[in-house]
């Protein structure tokens, strides 16, 4: 059984420290640590047969190892309106609150609600690599950032990191590899797409309510420039094609995340780490001797609500990922994965109406 752990491409522990009023010289408590709330002290809940009262402590799902993993590490992980006990989950809310403070942020957190998702530390959740702004393990519901950037990219990657936990909770991970080769990696580049064109989104509200710590950082990271203006240009079109508030409509955020979902693919470095994930992944398969898990080609209900809005229902109307969308990331897996073997059709792919009149573009009627 192949279980999925996500990566992804945020000030350093003292600023995150000093932004959630803790004072830098002070040390990180370890895991199984706890902040009285009266004395402010920290104290050791080693050999205590009591759990605290915490969300992580107390999950609904999972195997017994699951469980026991999630309670270890109760306060060094905050859920998406778990009030922080301890100083590291007052760390990790000052990276998390910017984000719930959104009108996405709000949506999401709604729509994962009683799902028990957590947003951990760097040391609770250790990453693969430095070089990773975060991971998503969909095993324990569980996301972490990296510690040693500034806190606007973790802001930046925690954003997209709660997406992919939306993307637990609306059923596009799965635990077994289901389907070919091609249309598995298709899915996993959608999805990566997606999860980077809403941190974008994110990261715009975020300055349009005058925190710009996370769009600044979209625009210093190389991975997430020519995504973050290509989502400024649309919305700046938009601006001039209607009054302001026009901007602030969920038609379009779909307009700017649908063209920031294609600039992902225009850029062939921010496919390349996944696509070489994929490539090991195969690679061990074969030299075990076994084949690829799946064989099942993919279907376009599947994937099309990846593009979905949170607070949205399941769609096809309300997801801003078109047909050609889902066939850019087919023809992107295709060439990187198997170009010798026979191309997979996707099932149930809309075929486009020939003469059919263009969608009217936000603010045009």
């Amino acid at each position: 059984m192949a279980r999925h752990t996500y990566l992804t491409a945020s000030s350093t522990l003292a600023l995150m420290l000093a932004a959630c009023g803790v004072p830098s010289s002070d040390r990180v408590p370890p895991l199984g640590s706890q902040m009285d709330p009266q004395t402010k002290q920290v104290k050791s809940l080693a050999g205590s047969k009591d759990q605290p009262n915490d969300v992580d402590a107390q999950i609904g799902f999972g195997t017994r190892d699951v469980k026991a993993w999630r309670r270890q590490r109760a306060e060094a992980c905050l859920g998406p309106d778990e009030a922080p006990t301890s100083v590291t989950e007052a760390m990790l809310a000052g990276i998390r609150d910017p984000i719930m403070k959104t009108d996405l942020g709000q949506r999401l957190a709604a729509d994962v609600a009683g799902h028990d998702s957590t947003l951990c530390t760097a040391q609770a959740m250790p990453l693969k690599d430095g070089k990773f702004g975060g991971v998503y393990k969909v095993h324990y519901r569980a996301m972490a950032v990296n510690d040693t950037v500034p806190t606007g990219q973790q802001i930046l990657h925690a954003a997209h990191e709660w997406r992919h936990a939306w993307h637990d909770v609306q059923g596009f991970f799965t635990p077994d590899i289901e389907h070919n080769q091609q249309h598995h990696s298709a899915k996993v580049f959608m999805i990566e797409a997606d999860a980077r064109a809403f941190a974008t989104a994110v990261a715009w509200q975020l300055r349009e309510q005058g925190d710009n710590r996370a769009w600044e950082a979209a625009l210093a990271i190389k991975t997430y420039r020519p995504i973050a203006q290509a989502f400024a240009q649309k919305m700046t079109t938009l601006t001039v094609l209607g009054d302001p508030p026009i901007t602030r409509s969920d038609a379009a955020l779909r307009a700017a995340m649908g063209v920031a979902y294609r600039t992902w693919f225009a850029d062939g470095d921010m496919a390349r780490p996944y696509a070489q994930q994929l490539v090991e992944r195969a690679a061990g398969y074969a030299f075990s001797g076994q084949s690829w898990p799946g064989a099942r080609a993919l279907r376009y209900e599947e994937v099309v609500g990846i593009g979905r809005l949170p607070g949205q229902a399941s769609s096809d109307r309300e997801s801003y990922i078109q047909p050609a969308d889902v066939t850019l990331a087919v023809d992107d897996a295709y060439q990187r994965m198997s170009p010798k073997d026979e191309r997979v059709p996707v099932q149930g792919l809309p075929q486009p109406v020939v003469g059919r009149k263009a969608a009217p573009t936000p603010g045009k009627g």
